[in-house]
């Protein structure tokens, strides 16, 4: 049986090698090991397009000063009939100086700056709680959970 905890490391690590790919950046043995950009193939991804991800497996923002947080959102339940009282959990992937937290629950309610909301979704629909992770260096992450309300 494969351990959660490793796959939720793993998925970050494995987004990051994506946008590496994505980007066209090589590293050049000649230069030194600088990082010189790579000729564009037909039809290539361009570093500021969007990745397509599984739920849950993260994203890195951009604009970070030297590099981005990797964090992981999750709904419980995430499936259920309305209304849905759904337990928000932010587990941050390494440890965060003064982090802080924004929730944004997809349905129009006021935002929450806790580590880990409880929210009740009233109505049936799919919702998407985007959590976004600040710290006091300025790196970024985010990350979203899908929420299923009949």
């Amino acid at each position: 049986m494969i351990d959660p905890k490793l796959v939720r490391l793993a998925v970050p690590a494995l987004a990051l090698g994506l946008l590496v790919v994505a980007g066209g950046c090589t590293k050049s043995e000649e230069t030194g090991g600088t990082v010189a950009p790579a000729a564009k193939a037909p039809g290539a991804v361009a570093p500021e397009a969007s990745v397509p991800r599984a739920k849950g497996a993260g994203t890195l923002a951009e604009g970070a000063p030297d590099e981005e947080l990797a964090v992981w959102a999750d709904a419980d339940p995430d499936l259920g009939e309305a209304p849905l009282a759904v337990q928000l959990s932010a587990d941050p992937l390494e440890e965060i100086e003064q982090a802080s937290y924004t929730w944004d629950f997809g349905d129009g309610s006021a935002p929450s700056g806790e580590q880990n909301p409880k929210h009740v979704y009233a109505k049936a629909g799919q919702y998407t709680a985007r959590l976004t992770v600040k710290d006091a260096a300025g790196r970024i992450g985010t990350d979203e959970a899908q929420i299923d309300v009949e």
